[in-house]
């Protein structure tokens, strides 16, 4: 997916590669993402507050931020919102609380495209458990898929047909 040299720099290759696997955010992205809004998101405007706010919950969350992700997260109560807010908690080791999220957000319609990209099935709560019993490294690739595939689709809602 195309997205303007803000977003884009947000999500280098680099990035995708330590999204989760590290416990903490890198000093050097943080002031990229401190004071970041939903205009420097989407300049040509954006159809839903909702879905962009998810995008800057998920930049937050690619970069390991947990808290600063938290707090955007927790207060979008929509499915997406959900969605973001169960990794949130799985990335911190919150296990149950993260498969209580995952049923709130009733993410089914992306099962597919995330099994697609990921090249295995996906399911949260066997994701869930997986990262409790193996580690996170071990599933990378899926839940690497799990965060390209929910923010594209946050995107492409929060821009919906401008």
């Amino acid at each position: 997916m195309q997205y303007n040299n803000v977003v884009q720099e947000l999500i280098d290759a680099d990035a995708l590669e330590r999204y989760a696997i590290t416990d903490t955010g890198t000093g050097k992205m943080l002031p990229k993402l401190q004071g970041l809004t939903h205009a420097d998101l989407f300049p040509g405007g954006y159809e839903d507050a909702h879905m962009a706010g998810c995008c800057l919950a998920g930049l937050w969350l690619l970069h390991n931020f947990l808290h600063e992700g938290h707090e955007i997260c927790q207060d979008i109560k929509t499915p997406a919102g959900s969605f973001w807010h169960a990794i949130m908690h799985r990335s911190e080791g919150d296990y149950s609380n993260a498969k209580y999220w995952y049923r709130v957000a009733k993410t089914d319609p992306l099962h597919d495209a995330i099994s697609a990209a990921a090249g295995e099935p996906y399911a949260p709560n066997d994701l869930v458990d997986r990262v409790a019993s193996e580690g996170i490294a071990s599933v990378h690739r899926l839940v690497r898929a799990e965060w390209e595939t929910l923010f594209n689709h946050c995107y492409q809602q929060s821009v919906g047909s401008l």
